[in-house]
């Protein structure tokens, strides 16, 4: 029995158990109390008939596609362009040091980069550090003398509500979850040169692990 199933069973288990723990079963695989289970270094236990909290860890790892997708955004929202209106990059097999190309905020490119094969490989084969990079000159001009910048969908960005420029996409460690993105730092673009031209170096590995849960899961 595999730890995920083994979970799946305590909360029933707990139904016909007093609160004392109580120890269920015992194999070389895993052992089973009556609030928990513990399988070799990971231990989940249950805080109720509801609500568990487990070290567990998945051992998958999941490779990294070279084809990223991805879309600026201002403040943190979603709003440089349409849903599903991306800009993509096809990242080099081996991975190491990529610069993209300047793209313009609000400016769609093509859905398929021209001249990048992807058929013979799809995923990173190393770690790559991909410098991404936006021209906002035309944003930071309507800021100034308009006193706000008008998005694709018709919405206002007053020039004092301007807080920053961000990326969201689609290959780990970057997310579409735009509503967090004023806190994670490491997604923010500098203009580092003040000429309108944000940066930011994205780290991809060629493959991720889900790190174990920090929070409680309620079933």
């Amino acid at each position: 029995m595999k730890l995920p199933i083994a979970i799946s069973t305590i909360a029933i288990i707990l139904s016909a158990q007093s609160a004392a723990q109580t120890s269920l079963f015992t194999c070389p695989e895993y052992s089973l109390t009556s609030t928990g289970v513990v399988q070799g270094k990971a231990r989940a236990v249950a805080r109720s008939r509801s609500e568990i909290i487990s070290t567990y860890q998945s051992t998958y790892e999941k490779r990294t596609k070279r084809e990223i997708e991805f879309k600026f955004s201002i403040n943190g929202l979603d709003n440089e362009g349409p849903v599903a209106h991306n800009h993509v990059i096809v990242l080099p097999r081996m991975g190491g040091t990529v610069t993209s190309p300047l793209y313009v905020f609000g400016q769609p490119d093509a859905r398929t980069p021209g001249g990048q094969e992807l058929s013979d490989a799809v995923y990173l084969e190393s770690d790559a550090d991909l410098l991404v990079r936006v021209d906002m000159r035309h944003v930071l001009e309507d800021l100034k003398t308009k006193g706000f910048y008008e998005t694709f969908d018709g919405k206002r960005i007053p020039s004092d509500s301007f807080k920053g420029v961000y990326v969201a996409g689609n290959t780990e460690p970057l997310s579409w979850d735009f509503g967090n993105l004023p806190s994670r730092p490491e997604f923010c673009l500098s203009d580092n040169a003040n000429q309108g031209i944000y940066e930011v170096t994205v780290h991809f590995s060629k493959s991720y692990r889900r790190p174990a849960a920090r929070d409680s899961v309620r079933i």
